[in-house]
């Protein structure tokens, strides 16, 4: 369980993303919190402020990781059709 929670914030050279890592807790937190006053005997309801915000946090958190992931694909990309044309290698 450990080793998977691990894969689950790292990033593809096995450095764990920070940006994931708070996305992570945010979802949770906003998982246990709604569970919590769902199923609460006494009427507890979090401010809808709150809510949407870190909603908004972990999205954007998971969005920035998504991006960046992407970015450094397309620059992995290049750097290999860099390499070949200076090389002289074809195709």
């Amino acid at each position: 369980m450990k080793k998977f929670l691990i894969i689950m914030v790292s990033d593809d050279n096995g450095i764990i993303s920070s940006k994931r890592v708070l996305g992570t807790l945010c979802v949770l937190s906003l998982v246990i919190c709604l569970m919590t006053s769902a199923f609460s005997k006494r009427t507890i309801v979090p401010s809808g402020d709150l809510v949407y915000s870190i909603a908004g946090f972990a999205l954007a958190s998971f969005g920035l990781s998504t991006i960046e992931k992407v970015i450094n694909k397309k620059n992995e990309k290049n750097e290999v059709g860099s390499n070949k044309i200076g090389t002289g290698e074809i195709g």
